[in-house]
């Protein structure tokens, strides 16, 4: 996996399983549940979609696939609580 942590140049880096645990099983920031929905959109390389697939899967909620091409670039952050806002149905 890939970060670019303070430097902004990525780099390789190693992340344990017991890692992705402790970010994404009751994190006291943020609510994760069954009903969590995230549209995942980080390449699988980066370590933001490490978040983005453990916050779905391991709380029993829904990680949403989409093409590159159905998210806008200039797409709003998340809500205030973490959960992703409803994207329109391209086409």
């Amino acid at each position: 996996m890939f970060t670019s942590g303070t430097t902004g140049l990525p780099k390789e880096v190693s992340v344990s399983q017991a890692s992705v645990v402790g970010l994404v099983r009751d994190p006291g920031w943020i609510t994760l549940d069954e009903q969590v929905r995230v549209l995942q959109t980080g390449a699988l390389s980066f370590d933001a979609s490490t978040f983005e697939i453990g916050a779905a899967l391991l709380n029993g909620g829904t990680l949403i696939l989409t093409r590159k091409d159905t998210v806008p670039p200039d797409r709003p952050p998340p809500g205030r609580d973490g959960r992703t806002r409803p994207v329109r149905r391209a086409g």
